[in-house]
């Protein structure tokens, strides 16, 4: 049974949105903090790895600036964050010092994982502080990040961490109950397992409502494609719920756990195909006919401007770009060696007076096989 596999899971990443730790006027709410670090020093002292995923910095920066609602504007965000970030982390410190555990902070945005050597360095780091016993709790760094670094959501930077290091299960403490779906008589059923994200579950997706959190079912979904992809699994569970980690990790029947912790189930990627798939955000998309597609998916070939259909976005040489067939499905991510322009004009060249006139048209490689990853419907990810 899937849950029996949590109780001998050794490496865990625990999520904890801010909804969680948080009031309505967005003061931490500390009898509740204090309830979850007693849980996860316990599972520390069982003798498991953890790596501790935290919101709320911003929420928790609210109540010192005297803010009724989240801030909108960029500046006064970041300002939230920088205070906020400094009352967690004292309340996390001083918690867990009472269990005797040493934990470290580690702020990250997205650009740290995407650059390969900062990415590296961090997996270092972690698994230093790990091997040492020490509990990282990691947030986005929201004082320094800007759309285009931000995660988008913390269990989106969760699952990624997950990934990086390997880990199978990845907790989601949210506000519901786990992933719920109507009924034909309008009430609500919670959805044990999940082995499969398909259509009939993601139309159980509800528009998510801003407050405190940024998050909302779709991107804990999201997080638990990547999971999946690994052959991990994720649990959205109730954080509010009394003693919910100790439930979790004894097998109980609480939140749905989504995948399947199955090795055979797992794609066999290697590190650096796993960072060009999962911590890129695409710069573009290239449109592939059939036979180009069949040439990517089962025979390992390059990708050669002969089966280029398309290309869209504004990129450069060593941008991460989308692959796409002739319906507009992605099924693969690559580093492209050709600009945006340069690819244009060469598919130009070739539609305009043949391939014959053109061998570039058949051999100059776009993206070459090793630096290409093939990935599923479902878990694709920007």
């Amino acid at each position: 049974m899937i849950r029996n596999t949590l109780k001998t899971a050794q490496f865990l990443v625990i999520k904890v949105g801010s909804k969680v730790l948080l009031e309505a006027d967005g003061r931490p709410n500390y009898p509740h903090i204090a309830h979850l670090v007693e849980q996860i020093a316990h599972l520390y002292k069982s003798g498991r790895k953890i790596v501790f995923v935290t919101s709320g910095a911003v929420g928790a920066g609210m109540e010192a600036l005297a803010l009724k609602k989240r801030p909108t504007d960029l500046p006064t965000l970041q300002a939230a964050a920088a205070i906020g970030q400094v009352r967690l982390m004292r309340a996390y410190e001083d918690l867990f010092g009472s269990f005797g555990t040493m934990v470290a902070q580690v702020l990250l945005t997205r650009d740290d994982l995407k650059n390969r050597k900062r990415h590296l360095n961090i997996k270092h780091t972690l698994t230093a502080l790990l091997e040492k016993n020490v509990i990282p709790i990691i947030n986005e760094n929201d004082t320094v990040s800007v759309d285009e670094l931000k995660f988008g959501d913390n269990d989106v930077l969760a699952s990624l961490v997950a990934m990086l290091l390997e880990a199978k299960a990845l907790i989601l403490l949210t506000t519901t109950e786990g992933f719920m779906i109507k009924k034909e008589d309008g009430s609500e059923e919670r959805l044990s397992h999940i082995i499969e994200l398909n259509e009939d579950v993601l139309k159980h997706i509800e528009a998510h409502k801003v407050g405190l959190s940024l998050g909302g079912m779709k991107s804990k979904l999201a997080a638990a494609a990547n999971m999946i992809h690994v052959g991990g699994i994720a649990v959205i569970a109730p954080g509010f719920k009394k003693d919910v980690l100790y439930q979790l990790f004894e097998g109980d029947n609480i939140g749905t756990v989504v995948g399947d912790i199955n090795p055979n189930n797992a794609r066999k990627m290697p590190g650096r195909k796993r960072w060009i798939a999962f911590y890129h955000r695409s710069e573009g998309q290239i449109m592939v006919d059939d036979g180009a597609k069949r040439a990517l998916l089962s025979q390992g070939k390059s990708l050669l401007p002969v089966g280029i259909c398309e290309v869209n976005g504004d990129f450069t040489r060593g941008s991460v770009v989308e692959i796409v067939d002739a319906h507009g499905l992605g099924f693969a991510k690559g580093i492209t060696q050709l600009n945006h322009q340069e690819l244009a004009q060469i598919i130009s060249e070739c539609k305009g007076t043949g391939l014959k006139k053109h061998g570039h048209c058949q051999t100059t490689e776009v993206i070459h096989r090793d630096n290409m990853v093939i990935l599923t419907e479902n878990v694709q990810r920007d």
